[in-house]
């Protein structure tokens, strides 16, 4: 008669715990995985630039990095910048959402989709330069923080009225190389 696996025979509260710690092994291996996968990583010249760009980036600046075709790498860099840098990556959503997962992170990355074009938060990236903003989902309050590092990655321009001009720092990339828009 075959015999069953060890868990069979954990009670609902054994059973629960099992789970939770299987789950966080899951996740710590999987953790371990992106860096044994992104430590021996060969950075493109146009991504260097970028995380060099967005290291010096001062208070104002918002850095938007335009692929129209995409294929070269912003997501590959958006996942290298949040291993080696203090940084959270979001995607377009309710403001209270993303103010919420928000934990002071330095770097903030936006890696949007081609079919986010139209939902666009642009308040919440000027909320992160400016180092505050209202989190009202649960436990309601208002973050203070040090301005953070923005960057922007999408397959479209961003809606340039959204910001005031002096906040764009726009960056079309066309087959490995960045030009200033």
């Amino acid at each position: 008669m075959p015999t069953l696996p060890p868990y069979c025979y954990l009670s609902y509260i054994d059973k629960k715990t099992f789970d939770e710690q299987f789950a966080e092994f899951r996740k710590e291996f999987q953790e371990d995985k992106l860096v044994f996968d992104l430590q021996n990583a060969i950075l493109y010249d146009w991504q260097i630039e970028v995380l060099q760009m967005l290291d010096d980036q001062d208070d104002r600046k918002v850095l938007w990095i335009y692929d129209a075709v995409g294929g070269e790498g912003k997501t590959f860099l958006a996942k290298y910048i949040q291993l080696y840098r203090d940084c959270i990556c979001l995607e377009s959503g309710k403001k209270t959402d993303l103010a919420h997962c928000f934990t002071n992170e330095k770097y903030v990355l936006f890696d949007y989709t081609r079919s986010m074009v139209e939902t666009i938060n642009y308040s919440i990236v000027e909320n992160f330069k400016n180092g505050f903003l209202f989190s009202g989902k649960y436990d309601s309050k208002v973050k203070k923080f040090d301005p953070c590092k923005v960057c922007c990655f999408s397959n479209f321009c961003p809606d340039k009225s959204k910001l005031s001009e002096d906040r764009w720092q726009l960056y079309a990339l066309d087959n490995g190389e960045l030009t200033l828009m």
